[in-house]
């Protein structure tokens, strides 16, 4: 199924959870903020959410420095 991340078309499995695209992608889930369709998930969310046809995901990792 083709979903939106971070504005560009990504095809994932079907019933695929957010934690589940995270580790696909090599992204911290402890780091990242992650909204579907506008709304900002928790991290318990992450493990039971899963995405729909056509979802817009946007994803923030945060980076720390000096």
């Amino acid at each position: 199924m083709k979903i939106k991340v971070n504005e560009k078309e990504r095809i994932v499995s079907d019933g695929i959870t957010v934690a589940e695209l995270l580790r696909h992608m090599s992204i911290p889930a402890e780091k990242t903020l992650v909204s579907v369709n506008g709304e900002a998930l928790t991290l318990d969310d992450f493990e039971t959410i899963s995405f729909k046809e056509g979802d817009s995901v946007d994803l923030f990792t945060f980076v720390a420095g000096g």
